[in-house]
């Protein structure tokens, strides 16, 4: 598996389009902190964070069917995470409605919606009624 930087927004929203994932609201300038999975010539993986001040916003870990459970999530949240930490951030939140236990497994916690800072509250993702619903969780990522 070869991952790799600075996908098309089309790369992004074909792939996660794959793994059910939105991506209507993945901004042109997010896509320099998204990072892409390949097997050869097939794309088969993607996940990205929106950086917003110290606080991130982990986007989108899709992985196709065919590609589950080899470890490749884990790696593409790791480079996330690395992505996000090496820009200053130094907590990242997401939210999922059926991914608890990976992220669980990647050191994220459940926390409640109310606890989350402004700018992750303010974004377009917490507020979509695709994930109003949704279960919030965070990791501290400072070095």
């Amino acid at each position: 598996m070869q991952l790799s930087s600075h996908p098309s927004m089309t790369q992004v929203a074909r792939l996660l389009a794959q793994c059910g994932l939105p991506s209507d609201d993945i901004l042109p300038e997010d896509l320099p902190n998204f990072v892409l999975a390949s097997d050869g010539e097939s794309e088969v993986g993607v996940g990205g964070v929106q950086v917003l001040g110290s606080s991130g916003l982990v986007r989108s870990v899709g992985v196709l069917p065919s590609h589950r459970s080899r470890g490749l999530g884990g790696r593409l949240l790791a480079a996330v995470e690395d992505r996000a930490r090496s820009q200053g951030v130094k907590q990242l939140f997401l939210l999922t409605h059926d991914a608890q236990s990976f992220f669980l497994a990647h050191g994220y916690t459940e926390s409640s919606r109310h606890s989350a800072p402004p700018e992750i509250q303010g974004c377009s993702q917490f507020g979509s009624s695709c994930c109003r619903t949704a279960t919030l969780m965070c990791k501290q990522v400072e070095a």
